[in-house]
């Protein structure tokens, strides 16, 4: 299958034209794929290598990429859910919480030189995906939020109530 896949793909000349060109994203789509790589380790395992790897690489990715910071939901999910841990505090918890700015820095260091201008471009990333002034559009783009809440509300209800019929008849 992956031979498949790679001769398809280098036959493809679309592929094949852009693959001159050196852009941020390949690096930060291999981050990307590693650190939720990582918190499915973490939320199968829980060991704390997992946790180290996790945090130093979604700090690398987000230094590559300021768009790529709700990247940290995944690991602290994975963590949430995590089975084996018996509080939702742990040692492990926090060391990746400290080790993601250290990624952070690791891959852009010149961005805690101005702590300011940081602050401001994680800030911009929100406001770029915001409708402008006096938009007839009636949803922005993170109406995708929203969804997410109406599907949590709506949906996860009925799945804790099948589960639970299910535990009853068992």
């Amino acid at each position: 299958v992956g031979i498949i896949s790679s001769i398809t793909l280098s036959l493809i000349p679309t592929f094949v034209f852009y693959s001159k060109f050196i852009v941020p994203e390949m690096y930060m789509t291999c981050f990307i794929l590693i650190t939720l790589w990582i918190s499915l380790n973490i939320f199968e395992k829980g060991r704390k290598k997992d946790y180290i790897v996790g945090g130093i690489f979604c700090g690398l990715t987000t230094a590559i990429k300021y768009n790529c910071l709700p990247l940290i939901l995944a690991l602290i999910i994975a963590h949430i859910f995590n089975k084996k841990k018996n509080r939702i505090i742990t040692k492990n918890f926090f060391l990746m919480l400290i080790l993601f700015p250290i990624g952070h820095l690791i891959g852009n260091p010149y961005a805690f030189l101005d702590i300011k201008e940081l602050l401001t471009s994680f800030a911009r990333i929100t406001t770029n995906y915001k409708l402008p002034e006096g938009s007839t559009q009636k949803t922005s783009g993170f109406s995708h939020l929203q969804q997410i809440k109406d599907i949590y509300y709506s949906i996860l209800p009925k799945i804790i109530g099948i589960y639970t019929l299910k535990l009853a008849l068992i």
